[in-house]
């Protein structure tokens, strides 16, 4: 492969770990990988920067240097056909059972594009999110933020005021089962009674203005939907649904490799939400409203910029993304500042480093670990040699902890200066919502230490996550809090 172009530092070499390491293969696994990747990326990082895992069937990218030549050079790490390959995992005969899937990849979107027609989808889509856009909902995050807030503080499940009871998400689970505060007890779809209290027993409001209380499901997850619902005109009734697509199409889309049976239910899930969307589509057809799906049929309807199955995969897309990126920012974040109580109390004496802070939490943890792309031509990257159409994860979570960029990688720091974290990807595939999930992150935190004196873990909590390689976000993250005087 002599004319091979060279990605990155010429002279960076191929490092000493063998390509298929039994310890590493093992640790790539869920749970553990999923649990905590951070030990493995740093062995990848120290002795493999560039390493081939039978597991993954890739090229698996660890070094920062590295993963953001990959991110940002869409002519050699092209967005076009990675589903295929990753479908072509998936097992022949399985392909009559799940023709949804087949169609909803096989459609041009956002995310599985380059320029120009990325570039042409983007642009259909980026007015909504501008900075002066998203500065003007800064208000209404505020304002989700408080209720949602307030329906924690009173045991969810009535509605905070105006809101018609038990259609307030902070009274749902994540998985979005209706929570009882009347008794503490959650009710599942089949009438199933679960138990949602947590440390001493107690929901919601005890003793001394204390509150226990998920923040997943309370806060972490509704604020995100409700805006994207907002900007995209889901009503709150609808959210149910949503949580129940996007996690299907998550689980696939996020998994080290494609599985049968989540390739199954993301079936199901596309065909109730295409479904959902198309009916959608038709009302606005009749009725435009102030917001983005309007905006994306009259694009539609004058031809040429936007064709309808282009609508359906994108509109996809993006009310998955929209949240799930917010969702697992606030539930790390938290996390994170209550692991590291020094940190937690600077920001409660020092407000006005919350902006800093987010991205630091950001770098930390990210709420996205990784990239996916194919080479468009012979390659040499790390000293090794990749051919043209072989498959690339990049891992956005290790060049956050590169030593060789960032100084104490492992410590939290939220004074830390200057962070720029590659959590939101890079070149033109940087995320579009970016600036939303900033925005709704800052106004969650500050607003979360402002309303709680006292913020701890809940007794007998587990260190619970999705069993997902791209989104890292906690199942929940049961807490107890003391209202602030």
């Amino acid at each position: 492969m002599t004319s091979a172009t060279v990605v990155g530092p010429p002279d960076l070499g191929p490092g000493t770990l063998a390509d298929g390491d039994a310890a590493i293969e093992q640790a790539l696994h869920p749970p553990s990988f999923t649990t905590d990747p951070y030990p493995v990326y740093a062995r990848l990082r120290d002795e493999a920067p560039v390493y081939w895992s039978p597991y993954f069937g890739q090229w698996l990218v660890a070094r920062g240097e590295l993963v953001v030549e990959v991110a940002r050079q869409w002519e050699i790490f092209s967005s076009v056909g990675w589903d295929s390959f990753f479908m072509s995992q998936l097992p022949e005969d399985l392909r009559p059972e799940i023709p949804t899937v087949i169609d909803h990849f096989r459609t041009v979107n956002i995310s599985t594009t380059d320029p120009p027609v990325h570039t042409r989808l983007r642009r259909l889509l980026s007015k909504a999110f501008t900075p002066r856009r998203i500065a003007t909902l800064e208000g209404r995050v505020r304002a989700v933020t408080g209720r949602l807030l307030d329906d924690v503080c009173e045991g969810g499940g009535d509605g905070g005021p105006g809101e018609p009871a038990g259609d307030n998400w902070a009274g749902r689970n994540s998985d979005g089962r209706q929570r009882d505060s009347r008794n503490g007890e959650s009710r599942h779809g089949d009438g199933r009674q679960g138990d949602s209290r947590h440390g001493d027993g107690h929901p919601g409001q005890g003793a001394a203005g204390q509150v226990s209380f998920d923040l997943i499901a309370g806060l972490a997850y509704p604020l995100p939907v409700a805006m994207i619902g907002e900007l995209y005109g889901v009503g709150e009734s609808d959210h149910a649904d949503l949580k129940r697509w996007s996690k299907a199409v998550v689980a696939y889309t996020g998994s080290s490799v494609a599985h049968p049976h989540l390739a199954r239910e993301l079936d199901t899930a596309l065909a109730e939400f295409r479904a959902y969307l198309r009916g959608l589509v038709a009302e606005r057809r009749q009725r435009p409203r102030d917001d983005l799906l309007s905006d994306l049929v009259a694009a539609v309807d004058e031809g040429e910029r936007l064709a309808e199955d282009e609508l359906m995969a994108t509109s996809i897309n993006l009310l998955f993304a929209g949240h799930e990126t917010t969702t697992n920012l606030i539930g790390n974040g938290t996390l994170a500042l209550l692991r590291h109580p020094d940190q937690l109390d600077l920001l409660r004496r020092r407000p006005e480093l919350l902006p800093g802070a987010v991205e630091e939490l950001l770098r930390y943890d990210s709420p996205v670990q990784r990239v996916r792309r194919i080479t468009t031509c012979d390659i040499n990257i790390g000293g090794r040699e990749i051919p043209k159409g072989t498959p690339v994860t990049a891992f956005l979570g290790s060049a956050n902890r590169d030593p060789a960029d960032w100084d104490r990688p492992d410590e939290l720091d939220v004074t830390r200066p200057d962070v720029f974290p590659m959590s939101f990807g890079g070149g033109p595939h940087y995320c579009i919502g970016a600036a939303l999930a900033r925005l709704e992150g800052r106004i969650a935190f500050e607003m979360l230490l402002e309303r709680f004196a006292e913020l701890t873990l809940a007794d007998g909590f587990e260190n619970r996550w999705h069993p997902n390689v791209a989104f890292r976000g906690l199942v929940e993250l049961p807490l107890r809090g003391v209202l602030a005087g």
